[in-house]
């Protein structure tokens, strides 16, 4: 699962394996996240973990294209960096 292929459409340094993406923070280090959607509902939701045990979800509601993904990066890391 943790095997990863590049994933540039999902940002620069994320890999994406078989059902889990490894994200890079900013402070060091990646977290390894699954994340998901509801159908019409303008809703996503990303749940990751780092190597050390650390880890954060986060739902974004009212998504605007492709914008969700990029927030929910962010999001992830500044509750796993701050």
């Amino acid at each position: 699962m943790r095997t990863v292929v590049p994933a540039p459409g999902m940002g620069q340094g994320v890999g994406y394996g078989l059902g889990l993406i490894r994200l890079p923070l900013s402070c060091g280090g990646q977290i390894w996240a699954h994340g998901g959607d509801l159908a019409g509902g303008g809703v996503a939701n990303v749940s990751g973990q780092d190597d050390s045990g650390r880890s954060a979800t986060v739902y974004i509601t009212a998504l605007t294209g492709g914008a969700g993904v990029e927030h929910l990066r962010r999001t992830m890391d500044v509750a796993l960096c701050s």
